[in-house]
């Protein structure tokens, strides 16, 4: 079981593993000690999903996690999409999506170590200085940025791209997400970092049998310095290092999760009440138990996703309409769902109309703009 514990430490809920809190929310504008200095997004905002009880957190109270319920997150086809979609875009979304979104899906809610302190994720990208004048709720995981979920959208789709491009085997896509390759260094190492492909790159001269620690590592050169001679990969070479990040991404969040067996009374009672139990579990030995995965933060339950569609070979759709990924129902589907195929259509029929190329709905053309005559 994952604990929900309040600002001082005491427990005051506990989520059963393979289910993820929905919470409710609140959007402010971030601090400019919660921004770190290399970020690159343009949204500014913080969420919070913290509610006060007894005065709030400068007083004698404690603040705890605003929960609205429960659900199973690997369950749910279009959460992968849709936090793409919301976060990935280069128009910040809005504020009632927002909400909308954490009401709905939850936190991201991943954690991190660092000086033997078990912190929120985000706080890693902050120097120590700034990290010592957050507020408790906080430190203590009941508040994100949107610049961090921006930075998580962008590693996913680069990610799920990849899998596209390794899928159909489109070399050329492969060059345009690796990038190229810098003329006299070697790459052995590619991996995500910041929504972003970060390579490890030696001399050429140190290729061959070698001691360990008979070479360094380089940090690679900014593009487009005079130190950076470019070579594009070749098709072999795109493959190879589009399939070495892709494993590394998957790898990562399998690492972050596991299989195991739980009585169905202590998961399903009170989280599949209303919803039947029929589709709450994968594998049932007794009919008292269900073996559930489970994971460490919504981030992994993302990329367990892509890995789920890794092993069926079934990647998703884009949306004609929104550009969002979705899981098809039928093989010549086009739309996300019928709402955004009438928009889409509506719109189209507009624009038409507009130029003057398809009647209106009385059956005529529209009639050509008139110009004023001057008057003299």
């Amino acid at each position: 079981m994952s604990e929900i514990r309040t600002v001082s430490g005491n427990r005051v809920a506990e989520v059963p593993l393979g289910l993820w809190p929905k919470v409710r929310a609140r959007v402010r504008q971030a601090r400019p000690w919660e921004m770190p200095g290399d970020v690159r997004a343009t949204d500014r905002r913080m969420v919070e999903f913290w509610k006060t009880e007894r005065g709030g957190w400068k007083g004698k109270g404690v603040s705890m996690l605003d929960l609205v319920g429960l659900y199973p997150p690997l369950r749910e086809p279009d959460l992968l999409g849709e936090f793409i979609h919301l976060f990935g875009s280069d128009r910040p979304a809005s504020e009632r999506k927002v909400l909308e979104f954490y009401g709905r899906y939850g936190p991201l809610w991943e954690y991190a170590t660092a000086e033997d302190e078990r912190i929120p994720a985000w706080m890693l990208r902050l120097k120590p200085g700034l990290r010592a004048k957050l507020q408790p709720e906080a430190r203590a995981g009941y508040c994100e940025p949107l610049w961090w979920l921006e930075e998580k959208a962008r590693e996913l789709r680069l990610t799920y791209d990849l899998y596209v491009a390794l899928k159909e085997d489109r070399p050329e896509s492969l060059r345009a997400i690796l990038g190229a390759a810098p003329e006299g260094k070697v790459v052995v190492g590619a991996y995500i970092v910041v929504g972003q492909i970060v390579r490890d790159l030696v001399d050429e001269e140190a290729k061959g049998p070698r001691k360990a620690g008979s070479f360094s590592i380089e940090p690679e050169p900014p593009m487009g310095s005079s130190q950076c001679q470019l070579r594009p990969f070749t098709d072999d070479e795109a493959r190879h290092w589009g399939r070495v990040v892709l494993i590394g991404q998957l790898n990562a969040a399998e690492a972050r999760s596991s299989r195991r067996w739980f009585a169905r009374e202590e998961i399903l009672a009170h989280a599949y009440s209303q919803e039947g139990e029929s589709d709450a579990c994968s594998e049932v030995a007794p009919p008292d138990l269900v073996r559930v995965r489970t994971f460490e933060g919504l981030t992994t339950a993302f990329y367990l996703q892509i890995a789920d569609l890794v092993e069926r070979d079934a990647p998703l759709k884009c949306c004609t309409g929104c550009g969002r990924l979705f899981h098809p129902t039928r093989s010549d589907q086009v739309y996300c769902d019928a709402r955004c195929g009438d928009a889409t259509r509506r719109r189209t029929r507009y624009s038409a109309r507009k130029r003057g190329m398809e009647p209106s709905a009385s059956g005529r053309r529209p009639k050509a703009a008139r110009t004023k005559r001057r008057a003299r």
